[in-house]
Order: structure tokens, then sequence, then C-alpha cells
């Protein structure tokens, strides 16, 4: 609110793999705040750190804010997109056992998918030179192929 009252507005707003950050107050007042505007909250399975914290958590009453786009598998295989409340049961919250997959990701960070947001897309390291070979006529090599 603070970018608000100094004169900003929000237009769009894009999150990855966000918890939830306030209650249902909170989540309404954001809505307005955004009403012409966009809001994607991006998900994918698997992720432990979108159900936190838990909906009925000490304080309760937590919620996301809206519209998920979730990922059930690689970008190639799509998303699917909510309803615009912000939580819905049939996507990312589809998979409730977040404390499972917390350990998972406490026993092997590699494998954490809260952590690996569309990484299946990346076949190359991202250094800058390994996407041109370190000329414009690599890059546009790579386009023609």
């Amino acid at each position: 609110y603070d970018l608000t009252m100094a004169g900003y507005t929000m237009g769009r707003a894009m999150t990855f793999g966000a918890p939830r950050t306030g209650n249902w107050a909170f989540s309404a007042a954001f809505r307005a705040l955004i009403q012409n505007g966009t809001s994607y909250r991006v998900t994918q399975a698997q992720d432990p750190i979108v159900h936190l914290p838990p909906m009925n958590a000490v304080g309760g009453g937590y919620c996301h804010v809206p519209t998920e786009i979730s990922y059930s598998g690689t970008v190639a295989q799509g998303y699917q997109q909510g309803d615009g409340t912000g939580e819905n049961l049939d996507l990312a919250d589809e998979d409730w056992h977040w404390p499972r997959m917390l350990k998972a990701c406490a026993d092997n960070m590699h494998s954490c998918k809260h952590l690996h947001y569309m990484a299946d897309e990346m076949k190359v390291e991202m250094d800058g030179l390994s996407c041109t070979n370190g000329t414009i006529t690599g890059l546009l090599a790579g386009v023609l192929v």
C-alpha cells in the first residue's frame, strides 16, 4: 500500500511459488488494487511453499491472492487457470500433503520443485555466451535451425 499512497498504480502482478500472504481481507484489498489489471500466481505440482502457511494455521484465515496458474507437469504440457478466488482446491492445493513435500526438499534441494520453476525448458547454461556461441551469428544460426 505504500506505493499506492505515493501515487503509483498496480496494473500487473506475477509471482512464482508464493506462499499465502495474508487473510481474506488482504486478498480482497489486493484484488481491488489490481481491479483492471492482471494478477497471476504461478504454481507447480509438488511445491510445498504454495501450501504455507496452512489455511487453518494459528491466527487462521490465510489465503492466496488470485489468479492461480497451475502446472501439473512440464510447461509444454500446459497449465490450468484458477477461478480468480486465489484458493483452488482442484489445482496446486489438490496435493495437500505439504509436510512430505517440505521434507523431500530438505532431504534433496536439487529436486525441490520450489527451486526449479519451469527449469525443464532450459537445455543449456544461461551464461550469455552459451546462448549465442559468443557471436550474433551463433544466435542467428540457433534461430534458423
